[in-house]
């Protein structure tokens, strides 16, 4: 059976309407697609993750510590976890994406991303689930190979030495063990702009809606304060960032700042290595290049944090790889 066959079969099976539209949107930059079903005066969605099938299950999962803790995700109508399929609640179009672009003023950028933050306080109350797994050192580094085996292949059409590569590997070895806050909190891992609602008729911490989570692992406090506010789709004002690191620290009276600001510094980072070597994956493996415009950006994170004395090493070895970072 073909896959529209299927896709109409469970909207069928699940929407008594028989009349009904669905609308394909945009997509991200993961393999699964999301459409917007239409019915009478009603909406919800679907996503179709028939080539994520694992994440489909972790989405599950994870909506359902999230929505324990209170906080707000796509209440889940529907589900065919063996096809790929989920009805979801429709949380409209009001992204922090476009709310920041359709705003105006210093004040709602401020309001917006305080509100954020407060999802992020609300989220380290609480003692992680043990139904997730933890963002471990060998996890870590699978994802810094991303970039020296993406990124290196596509610079110069030739891979990266295995003596460069393993000198890499050498290198942070030596810098993950040095993370403070390792398996502190649950962490959504891709908590930006793209993936954040304002929900106007809920209050408090659940106005802020969330998308994208499936991903989510036990780790730093500071993990997704950096995928918030180094966002690579994004430029962020220094004194903005410096803003929301106090109104953290105001807020989480308990979190140790030097630890914290230890953890933003080497998961910092990581995370910029990370997604240059995903972005440079989606354009040279799946010809989808829109993500190469994010690349400058996520070089100027990483020259900002390679002024640390702890990435010397890596400073050194940038110079080897003829990578010039700008410092």
């Amino acid at each position: 059976m073909q896959r529209t066959d299927l896709k109409n079969r469970f909207i069928s099976k699940n929407i008594t309407d028989s009349e009904f539209t669905l609308k394909k949107l945009p997509a991200d930059a993961s393999f699964r697609e999301y459409y917007r079903i239409s019915y009478g005066e009603n909406t919800v969605m679907l996503m179709d993750s028939s080539k994520e099938l694992d994440s489909l299950k972790s989405f599950i999962n994870v909506s359902n510590i999230l929505s324990k803790k209170g906080l707000s995700v796509p209440k889940i109508i529907a589900e065919d976890t063996e096809k790929g399929f989920l009805l979801l609640e429709d949380f409209g179009d009001y992204t922090y994406t476009k709310l920041l672009s359709d705003r105006q003023g210093q004040e709602s950028e401020i309001e917006l991303y305080k509100k954020a933050i407060d999802v992020l306080v609300e989220l380290h109350k609480d003692k992680p689930s043990d139904a997730l797994p933890q963002y471990c050192n060998k996890t870590l580094m699978k994802e810094l190979l991303l970039m020296v085996d993406w990124y290196f292949p596509t610079l110069n059409n030739a891979p990266l030495s295995k003596e460069l590569r393993n000198e890499y590997i050498n290198i942070w070895e030596n810098i993950l063990p040095k993370i403070r806050y390792k398996d502190s909190c649950m962490v959504l891992r891709d908590y930006h702009v793209d993936n954040i609602m304002m929900l106007p008729n809920r209050h408090g911490v659940r106005e802020v809606g969330l998308l994208d989570f499936q991903d989510a692992l036990i780790g730093s406090y500071s993990y997704d304060f950096i995928s918030l506010l180094e966002d690579a789709r994004k430029d962020i004002p220094e004194d903005l960032y410096s803003e929301m690191l106090h109104y953290y620290f105001s807020k989480s009276n308990t979190i140790d700042k030097q630890k914290f600001l230890n953890d933003i510094t080497i998961l910092g980072m990581q995370r910029s290595l990370k997604i240059i070597g995903i972005f440079t994956r989606k354009a040279s493996r799946d010809n989808n290049t829109k993500y190469l415009v994010c690349l400058p950006r996520l070089w100027k994170y990483i020259a900002k944090h390679l002024k640390n004395p702890i990435f010397e090493p890596l400073q050194e070895w940038f110079k080897k790889v003829e990578i010039n970072i700008g410092i």
